[in-house]
């Protein structure tokens, strides 16, 4: 195997499992309470943020507590999968550090409303597709 597969392998197996249990918590969740409003979501972003920081804070003190591999592992891998919410969190709080507060509100107030609005797009527009199919 060569070294530069290495890094493609944590990130998988850190995604993998985190998918999976951003997919339990988000069904326990569904199971345990009866709301509309999306508890499961909600939990999983917050708990994947104070994760992303936790082992930001590992990985980039001056000791560098956290090798390459746990990095690739468990924040781009398990982070990533579990909740890109993290990475957004990671990244806004990357640039107020470099005191690029334009950019961090940018990125955290204009991100969720772009990529929501897509995603309306991307909806209107696979309905449509499926409109088109079932009356043609």
């Amino acid at each position: 195997m060569t070294k530069t597969i290495v890094p493609y392998l944590y990130v998988s197996l850190g995604g993998a499992t985190g998918s999976a249990l951003r997919y339990g918590v988000d069904a326990w969740f569904g199971k345990h309470f009866t709301t509309s409003f999306p508890l499961g979501t909600l939990a999983v972003n917050i708990t994947s943020c104070f994760l992303m920081g936790f082992f930001a804070a590992l990985a980039f003190t001056r000791d560098g507590w956290m090798s390459d591999e746990g990095r690739f592992l468990l924040m781009a891998g398990f982070c990533g999968g579990y909740s890109t919410l993290s990475a957004l969190g990671l990244q806004t709080v990357s640039l107020v550090k470099v005191h690029q507060y334009g950019y961090a509100l940018i990125n955290i107030v204009g991100t969720p409303i772009l990529c929501t609005l897509v995603l309306w797009g991307g909806y209107c527009l696979g309905s449509w597709l499926f409109a088109l199919k079932a009356n043609g």
